[in-house]
Formats: structure tokens, C-alpha cells, sequence
């Protein structure tokens, strides 16, 4: 029962932030949606990061599944591409998709790299 609720817990607190997150930046730009990018950059770099700590159990639960789990914006991405193609916006599908991927590999791969830089000393 502890499990679930630390990742309720973190699935809680990353779906409000994802939230307030798109309040703040989604009004940018109205052709794109700067908060559904930032949040998935901002969660492969965190769980790089947590990937790289020697995280327990239960921390793991709370941190990735829970909150970076919310957090993380997958199926508003998925629909924002699904969106861009049904209106045949391929330069936006494409610009969209290279730089949530590209850019959430290399964020997670940086994550890594730095926490273990910064652990081991």
C-alpha cells in the first residue's frame, strides 16, 4: 500500500506542475506548444539525473514512476503530432517531433553524465 501511495503522491505533484508549466508557456506561441516541449526536455534531463543517482526503491516510485510519470507529457504529444499531420502542417510534425526526441535524448544522456561527474567527484 506504501507503493501506491508514493506514487500517487509524485503523480500528484508532476501533474500540477505539468499543468502550471502549459499555463505559463503554451500562451507563447499559439503554433506551438512550448509547454508539452519543455516538460518532456525537463523530464528526460530529471530522469537522467535520477538514473544516475543511487536512488531506493521507494524513492524510484515517487520520483520516476510517480511524479516524472505525470510530468512527462507523452499523449499530449502524441496528440499535438496527430493534430499537425491531420492538418497536413508537416514542417511544424517535423520540427516538433525532431526536437522532442533529439533534444529529450540528449537531455537524458546529459542528465546521466552529470550526476555521475558531480557524484563521483
Amino acid at each position: 500500500m506504501m507503493n501506491v501511495l508514493l506514487i500517487s503522491v509524485g503523480a500528484v505533484a508532476g501533474a500540477i506542475a505539468r499543468w502550471l508549466l502549459s499555463l505559463w508557456l503554451n500562451p507563447i506561441f499559439t503554433t506551438f506548444t512550448f509547454g508539452t516541449l519543455i516538460a518532456n526536455w525537463v523530464g528526460c534531463l530529471l530522469i537522467g539525473i535520477a538514473i544516475g543517482l543511487s536512488l531506493h526503491d521507494q524513492q524510484k516510485l515517487l520520483i520516476i514512476t510517480g511524479f516524472l510519470g505525470s510530468f512527462t507529457t507523452f499523449s499530449s504529444f502524441s496528440a499535438e503530432l496527430s493534430e499537425k499531420v491531420l492538418t497536413g502542417k508537416w514542417l511544424e510534425f517535423s520540427l516538433t517531433l525532431g526536437l522532442h526526441l533529439v533534444g529529450g535524448i540528449l537531455l537524458t544522456v546529459m542528465g546521466i553524465i552529470l550526476t555521475r561527474t558531480v557524484v563521483s567527484g
